[in-house]
């Protein structure tokens, strides 16, 4: 087994999982650092999607169920995406949705005035 340093190859050349991992969370020293990192991550732009992606308001206990099914929800796309661009692909949503209800807003403003 030569050339085998002991590292652990986590990522598979995702860029976002190779910064949380690799940059902020030191590499092999804190993978379960890492790991949480990608956790909230991912939780955060699912949360964000979700909120620009849903039209209607619900009421708080309904929000409140819909939340804690996206966190339990968040942790298995976590696992996924430690070798699948599950970061990569919520980001790009995140920015789809943001400029949607973004000109959306625009075109409302302006239809008001």
């Amino acid at each position: 087994m030569e050339g085998n340093s002991g590292s652990i190859d986590i990522g598979n050349n995702l860029p976002v999982v190779d910064f949380l991992f690799n940059t902020v969370a030191n590499g092999e020293d804190n993978l379960l650092l890492g790991f949480f990192l990608l956790y909230i991550t991912i939780a955060i732009l699912l949360a964000a999607s979700f909120k620009l992606g849903f039209a209607r308001k619900l009421p708080v206990l309904k929000s409140v169920v819909v939340y804690i099914v996206l966190l339990i929800g968040a942790f298995v796309i976590a696992i996924l995406g430690l070798k699948l661009p599950m970061a990569e692909c919520l980001i790009i949503i995140v920015l789809v949705l943001g400029t949607y209800r973004f000109r959306l807003y625009q075109e409302r403003k302006q239809r008001n005035t």
